[in-house]
């Protein structure tokens, strides 16, 4: 079976491409280990919408300091 990763993580991965910054900096910055990234990244699971508020919200405050 063909997984693909949850449209937010492709939305996700594509705002920090233009912030310029590392997803897995902005993980660690949200205080989200880093092994849920491959994993969201490989489609084996989708992300809990406490850890997507997370890295959501720590892209926003790493953006605005870039």
């Amino acid at each position: 079976m063909d997984r693909q990763p949850h449209p937010r993580i492709v939305a996700f991965a594509d705002d920090c491409s233009r912030a310029g910054l590392d997803p897995l900096a902005v993980l660690a910055e949200a205080g989200v280990h880093r092994s849920h990234w491959f994993r969201w990244r490989s489609g084996e699971f989708s992300p809990s919408l406490k850890n997507l508020d997370r890295v959501t919200e720590a892209l926003a405050r790493m953006a605005v300091k870039a």
